[in-house]
């Protein structure tokens, strides 16, 4: 689903942007909606684009050679991360 550039302005990254500039930005974004528990990544996959978080939170999970999957972060709405 194509982004909504009003829904980029209360992001702390795009407040400085006009709606000209948020409007151009959001024709090259796509908007993605998750589950709880589903999986947006998973370690080991090659990166792919960026992930700007709108609402909700995201828990990143992962685990080092044996040892139990563990959260390494957590994020809240307005966090980005390029992966």
């Amino acid at each position: 689903m194509p982004m909504d550039a009003t829904r980029l302005a209360v992001l702390p990254i795009f407040e400085s942007l006009d709606l000209r500039q948020r409007q151009s930005l959001a024709q090259a974004m796509t908007e993605r909606s998750y589950l709880p528990g589903e999986a947006i990544f998973v370690q080991g996959d090659k990166a792919w684009s960026c992930f700007i978080l709108i609402e909700g939170s995201v828990t990143v999970r992962g685990r080092a050679g044996e040892q139990r999957e563990r959260t390494l972060r957590s994020y809240v709405a307005g966090h980005y991360k390029s992966e």
